[in-house]
């Protein structure tokens, strides 16, 4: 049987029961600890103990087995990180993502509590990435990142969806007055100035907004409906963000949106 432990504090001497229920029932125990070695360092340990003789109602003997498993732990992290996890920002990927926003409409579903999808896309972002190269490029998505990080709660989701497109699913949005100060607050943080090794650059975003469950009812059409709402904002000038409204689905104008370019 399988046991994972709570994970100790740095100072705490842990020492597993061999008095276990388990133990005791079946004659073996196995799980995976996490020790703290005299250097304060955390290791992982996978450890099996095994019943080999019982003297008497209150005497065993126990077989233990232990090994380091610290490294095979951290390649699967790194594996883990590398499936869910945007290499560059560091933000969620379109994975993750989707998980997140799978369960945000599990949890509204059972609550009741509505929640918003922004669709976020950087203006004449690819004007700054030919004119200086992929290298700033780089750098100021990753400033951007973490710009959007501090304009959100940590019970929200930000993610990175492509290659200057990111997301944001804000759980627990009361109204849409709640939704437009927050989107608000991201057009001001995303066009203040950003120093990228002493290059100034100046950059605006467009927002797209659907609120589950007024707008859409499913994953798929949330999507779109953000998507609708974001090229909305770049058709009113950029800089600004835009709620889905019905009448934006199947708009003759909306291709030509798409048009306006980034």
């Amino acid at each position: 049987r399988r046991v994972c432990c709570e994970r100790p504090t740095p100072t705490a001497d842990y020492q597993p029961s061999f008095h276990s229920p388990w133990l005791a029932a079946s004659g073996s125990w196995e799980g995976e600890l996490w020790c703290a070695t005299k250097f304060l360092n955390d290791i992982n340990i996978r450890l099996s103990a095994s019943v080999v003789k019982i003297t008497d109602h209150h005497h065993r003997e126990i077989a233990i087995q232990f090994s380091d498993i610290t490294d095979i732990k951290e390649q699967e992290r790194q594996l883990l990180e590398r499936a869910t996890r945007d290499p560059l920002t560091s933000l969620p990927n379109r994975n993750l993502f989707l998980d997140r926003l799978e369960n945000a409409v599990s949890l509204s579903e059972r609550g009741g509590q509505s929640f918003a999808l922004l669709f976020i896309d950087l203006d004449y972002f690819k004007s700054v990435n030919d004119r200086l190269g992929h290298k700033y490029g780089d750098q100021l998505l990753i400033e951007v990142a973490a710009r959007l990080n501090q304009c959100l709660r940590r019970s929200d989701t930000v993610a990175r969806v492509g290659g200057d497109e990111f997301t944001a699913v804000v759980t627990n949005t009361i109204n849409c007055t709640h939704i437009e100060i927050i989107t608000k607050k991201i057009n001001a943080a995303i066009a203040k100035p950003f120093d990228l090794d002493g290059k100034k650059v100046c950059i605006t975003c467009s927002i797209g907004i659907s609120r589950y469950p007024d707008d859409a009812q499913d994953i798929e059409y949330l999507l779109h409906t953000a998507d609708l709402a974001m090229y909305h904002a770049k058709q009113k000038g950029r800089n600004t963000s835009s709620f889905f409204l019905p009448e934006m689905d199947g708009d003759t104008t909306d291709e030509a949106g798409k048009e306006v370019g980034s």
